[in-house]
């Protein structure tokens, strides 16, 4: 989804940083626009997305915890419960930051009822050619907790995911800030151009917050650019399938 340059080598790699605006602030802004940070950096990584492929038809991975379904015991169960699941936002053009948020806070709860529906079945169902549905993920992760010493010990905390990005997002209420990170894995980006992305899903998740009434788009070249781009990809489709 990101421009690269001709014959870049795939490379990998893993950058973090905190966001310029404190934690305490962003859950004060949260709180005035009624919604939540879920859906604000959702909103911003697709605003990242679209920025990098002016495209208005979107679609990316949602991990979610998988430990909100109706089962007795599931939150005491000692075990991985997470999944991923797609979500898709269209016209994103047409939208404001407030209507993004809207729609994703709507698919956030419309969505857990499904949080253990198999990917390769979404997949099936919506793609039957194998395409993959997305390469690119959201993972909001938990505040941590220290472990008990008398029970616990890390041995490893290391983790990868078989996606060409995921973007990671940790509060941290101890220093009063909110981290981002972006895992880049087999892609011909070199570091610049993923310290890039970085910059750019700050500078929309900040500009989000402050004013979630400006529309994402909000040029009228670049609309009618997404709306172009979003006609000639429906031609394409419908001639594929003809």
């Amino acid at each position: 989804p990101f421009t690269t340059a001709k014959k870049a080598e795939k490379q990998n790699h893993r950058l973090t940083t905190p966001l310029n605006v404190s934690l305490s602030t962003i859950e004060m802004q949260l709180k005035q626009h009624s919604t939540t940070l879920l859906s604000a950096v959702q909103a911003a990584w697709l605003a990242t997305l679209a920025h990098n492929t002016m495209t208005a038809d979107l679609v990316f991975g949602n991990v979610v915890s998988g430990r909100t379904v109706p089962v007795p015991g599931l939150n005491e169960l000692v075990a991985p419960c997470f999944n991923t699941i797609p979500f898709r936002l269209n016209n994103i053009h047409k939208l404001s930051f407030l209507e993004a948020f809207r729609q994703l806070q709507a698919q956030n709860v419309e969505a857990l009822p499904y949080q253990l529906t198999a990917l390769r079945r979404i997949q099936s169902l919506a793609n039957p050619e194998g395409k993959p549905l997305f390469d690119s993920i959201v993972l909001l992760q938990t505040s941590s907790s220290p472990l008990d010493a008398n029970i616990w010990s890390v041995e490893e905390d290391e983790g990868s995911m078989d996606l060409p990005v995921v973007v990671e997002i940790v509060p941290h209420p101890d220093t009063d800030e909110l981290s981002v990170t972006v895992h880049v894995n087999d892609l011909p980006l070199g570091k610049e151009a993923v310290q890039d992305v970085l910059n750019t899903f700050q500078k929309f998740l900040t500009k989000a917050l402050e004013n979630p009434r400006q529309q994402i788009i909000a040029s009228s070249t670049d609309k009618h650019a997404f709306s172009a781009n979003s006609l000639a990809l429906r031609n394409k489709k419908s001639a594929k399938t003809d």
